[in-house]
């Protein structure tokens, strides 16, 4: 029976250097690639592990040190590899317990980015021991042909196993009957106890025969745990010795002010100058001039105070450590709370990862660590919110009689802002960098208000006031801040059409294909408007959209999505418009029950 696909599957298989799924290096790569409809792509290839192959292995794949030495390494057809198996779901025998770990190691090795998260991986092994049960009935079956009734009990069963090891022998003429030779063969190798977790090695030395420590010294590693337990007893002494030391608890939270970096810390019962000035490796008098008014008689209880920041010698990451991470290069208009609306991380983890650039100032280019393992973990609205009591942190350092801090809404403008906080646009002006122009969800500074009543945070707040979209406020009813383009920037667009379905192309979004290129091209000639079109086949499947969507730079870097034309097919394509702020057009279909503030309708006249 032929394979049913609606994607690519890749078979493989992986000769390896021996079985240890994290340290181990693949000497040998085949796989089979099926396509939807029926063709096949056979790729094998030879590796050089980097590594001797020990003999144990050879004797198992027949390849040696000799066989692959002029072989490329992993590192070296890793990036053609990934292309090959990119847009594919996966199939091998024992393959969900080693050869995919295997792979995805020296993935990581490589430095090679492979999204594993949404494939599909069919283990036949996995189905075959489910399929073909491993127990006493269907070894009763299948060497003495007889059904095994009142299974489970001890004297059914006791007979059983005598009946099947006597079939056993007739059937296999190469074992030996006698007890001794068949202890032997059933057994896994000598062991220093009854549950085989600890066996013996060559040397005849007791060793671990399972997990971490496989293959290690019982001896060794007890040895080593005591040791440990006596570091870990003197190590919590000393701690302790120095949380009672420490009277001050440091802060973890640190601002920007007028691109100098500060911790903000509120004071507690018993906290001097001088505590704080040791506890953050400061002196007083630094302490002192960061903060108006402030001196040993001033400091009192729950008051906010700025501290500068002292930065830490830190050692370069390693690869390995970087590989955590996605590299954002930050573009026109973009600011660190649209960026974590778009990747859904937290702002403190953005902040945290990124401790040499300003939030409130992210320089065009800067290249932003954005944390893999959390991409997805933050929704829309509690990004708003966590942007928000950034905001409420710098306004509780910014001195009463100065300034304060606002977070830019859709819609304002210098001369609105200016005129809402009696301020001239000059000083508005003078007072933040506009280099990259005024940008909505941007925390901008401007004059603390008289009564003290817009800004701070112990005071009522007016909607205005608050982020757009805060937990009481739905993505539905956000207001969006679509990218605002001049006429010399290029406009990215994406459409989306089921130009082919099930292998036929549909000539009718041929035909409107070719529609929209001419418009385009007009538009591009009598408007002077600079635009650039990718197009995309749906091929009116919802899992292809899901992968167009997820994978595809062209669709995540568009400025404007036109499709996909069926009401079916919105969903999927609306969350991620509505977590972007990209607008959507459906140009054809007739949209009945899908409502979004992103979603626009233009029939064609």
């Amino acid at each position: 029976m032929e394979l049913k696909l609606k994607r690519p599957i890749v078979f493989f298989d992986l000769e390896t250097t021996g079985v240890d799924t994290a340290h181990d290096r693949i000497v040998e790569i085949s796989m089979i690639k099926i396509m939807p409809d029926g063709e096949r792509i056979v790729k094998t290839r030879k590796l050089n592990p980097e590594m001797h192959i020990p003999e144990a292995a050879t004797a198992v794949h027949g390849i040696t040190d000799e066989d692959v030495k002029d072989c490329p390494r992993f590192a070296q057809v890793a990036k053609s590899l990934a292309q090959f198996l990119t847009g594919c779901d996966f199939g091998g025998f024992n393959s969900n317990r080693f050869d995919m770990p295997v792979l995805v190691e020296e993935f990581l090795r490589a430095g090679v980015d492979v999204d594993f998260k949404r494939r599909r991986f069919v283990d036949v092994q996995n189905i075959f021991h489910k399929m073909e049960q491993r127990t006493l009935v269907a070894a009763y079956k299948f060497y003495c042909d007889k059904d095994l009734t009142d299974a489970h009990s001890a004297e059914a069963d006791t007979l059983a196993t005598y009946e099947v090891l006597k079939a056993q022998l007739d059937r296999y003429p190469e074992l030996e009957n006698d007890i001794d030779a068949l202890a032997d063969f059933s057994s896994r190798g000598e062991t220093a106890d009854y549950a085989g977790r600890i066996v013996y090695d060559d040397k005849g030395s007791e060793v671990f025969g399972f997990g971490k420590y496989k293959g290690r010294r019982v001896e060794d590693i007890f040895g080593q745990i005591e040791k440990m337990k006596r570091f870990c007893m003197l190590l919590t002494a000393a701690i302790l010795v120095a949380l009672q030391a420490a009277a001050v608890g440091k802060s973890t939270t640190v601002v920007f002010i007028n691109g100098a970096k500060y911790y903000v810390h509120t004071v507690a019962a018993g906290d001097t100058l001088y505590a704080l000035a040791k506890t953050y490796g400061v002196t007083e008098q630094q302490i002192i001039d960061s903060n108006s008014g402030l001196n040993a008689a001033t400091l009192k209880n729950d008051q906010t105070v700025k501290i500068p920041f002292v930065d830490e010698q830190k050692r370069p990451m390693t690869k390995k450590e970087k590989r955590r991470f996605k590299i954002h290069t930050v573009k026109a208009q973009e600011t660190l709370y649209s960026i974590a609306r778009r990747y859904e991380v937290a702002v403190k983890t953005i902040i945290e990862d990124n401790p040499d650039v300003d939030p409130t100032a992210l320089p065009i280019g800067y290249e932003l660590m954005i944390r893999k393992s959390e991409i997805g973990d933050t929704p829309a609205h509690k990004v708003d919110s966590q942007w928000n009591d950034y905001k409420e942190t710098l306004n509780r350092t910014a001195p009463l009689d100065s300034t304060a801090y606002h977070i830019v809404q859709p819609g304002e403008t210098i001369y609105s802002l200016a005129r809402r906080f009696a301020m001239t646009e000059q000083e508005f002006i003078a007072l933040n960098d506009l280099s990259d122009g005024l940008k909505a969800g941007a925390i901008v500074r401007v004059a603390a208000p008289a009564d003290d009543q817009q800004m701070r945070p112990d005071a009522p707040q007016t909607e205005q006031d608050t982020l757009a979209a805060s937990d009481s406020r739905t993505e539905m009813t956000r207001p969006r801040a679509f990218r605002t383009l001049s006429r010399s920037q290029r406009l990215d667009i994406a459409l989306l059409l089921p130009i082919r379905t099930q292998n036929k192309v549909n000539e009718n979004y041929v035909d409107f294909y070719k529609g929209f290129l001419m418009g385009l091209d007009r538009m591009k000639r009598e408007e002077g408007i600079n635009a650039s079109l990718t197009l995309f086949n749906t091929a009116h499947d919802a899992a292809v959209i899901r992968d167009i969507v997820d994978y595809d730079e062209g669709l995540r870097n568009a400025d404007l999505i036109v499709g996909p034309v069926y009401e079916d097919e919105l969903d999927y394509v609306l969350q991620y418009a509505e977590r972007n702020d990209t607008p959507v057009v459906s140009p054809l279909s007739t949209i009945g029950q899908r409502r979004s503030p992103v979603l626009f309708q233009m029939q064609a006249a």
